[in-house]
């Protein structure tokens, strides 16, 4: 396990272990408020953390919400429009454009944290 002081810390959020095995996710400058003030925490555990995009590809993205479409459709009683609809047309591939630059515009606000165990960051 590697230990890091947190003003070496280069992220900006850690992992806050409130019970054995459940952590936290915390923004590194509310950590003192969250530990004392909210949770009134004593010594706890404080780990870094992993970051991950929420969605792997702009394209795999937008063919799961097409899915999810598709399947709402059908679910409601509107099976017959999923056979009317050219779900590559050019009217789909637009949308499908304006989503990928959506996600990739909103990159930050699609990332997920998931704590790092391997690193333990000292207050």
């Amino acid at each position: 396990m590697k230990k890091i002081k947190l003003k070496d810390y280069d992220k900006d959020y850690v992992a806050v272990e409130i019970k054995k095995d459940e952590c936290e996710i915390v923004a590194v400058d509310m950590l003192h408020e969250y530990i004392l003030i909210e949770n009134k925490l004593v010594n706890p555990k404080i780990f870094g953390v992993t970051e991950q995009l929420a969605v792997d590809t702009p394209e795999y993205a937008f063919n799961r919400m097409i899915e999810n479409l598709k399947d709402w459709v059908d679910e409601n009683g509107y099976e017959d429009i999923n056979d009317q609809v050219d779900y590559e047309d050019e009217n789909i591939k637009e949308m499908k454009n304006c989503f990928r630059k959506w996600i990739l515009d909103n990159e930050t606000a699609l990332t997920v944290f998931f704590p790092d165990k391997e690193i333990e960051i000292e207050l």
